[in-house]
């Protein structure tokens, strides 16, 4: 009768329950909404990239990050003003060397960008000129398309106990 009443550590617990435990007997289909506490019968892996294009972080000019090497308050790099980005809408043309693309946050980088400057960087000179006066690095101020999670990646493990953030997550 002792035997009922030994207490364990929550380790010496977990281990005596895993060599017990055979997995689910059998799983379902249950809508997201129902899925917290819930624990996956399989892994989740992504269906695609997420960010799904590369996106500059700042208001301001898609650019090729070489044409502003060098460029300073004192000696601005003068760039034209090639085109402009719209929100939810794929650029419409190709950045060249020696051009700059009008950006929003969020707005999808044209082919040929590899970065963005801020806003407050540059100064407008005439209606198709701006001056840059800090240069940026290739990169600099953009999320790469997949970066943070690349598809066919692994999201959740097999036996993931669901969590609202999880949830969340998933569901975006």
């Amino acid at each position: 009768m002792t035997e009922l009443f030994k207490a364990v550590t929550i380790m010496e617990a977990q281990k005596i329950i895993s060599a017990h435990y055979t997995g689910p007997k059998y799983t379902e289909m249950i809508p997201l909404l129902r899925a917290q506490g819930r624990r996956l019968a399989e892994e989740v892996r992504a269906r695609e990239d997420v960010p799904g294009f590369t996106r500059s972080t700042v208001d301001g000019f898609a650019v090729q990050a070489r044409d502003t090497f060098g460029a300073s308050e004192g000696l601005p790099a003068y760039l034209e003003i090639a085109g402009e980005v719209f929100m939810g809408e794929e650029p419409k043309g190709r950045l060249e060397t020696g051009q700059v693309w009008q950006i929003a946050t969020g707005g999808m980088l044209p082919v040929g960008a590899d970065a963005a400057v801020m806003v407050e960087y540059t100064e407008n000179l005439a209606e198709k000129t701006i001056g840059i006066v800090k240069p940026v690095a290739p990169g600099e101020n953009v999320i790469r398309q997949g970066e943070d999670i690349t598809a066919g990646s692994l999201v959740l493990p097999p036996s993931h106990c669901g969590k609202a953030h999880d949830l969340g997550g998933l569901a975006a």
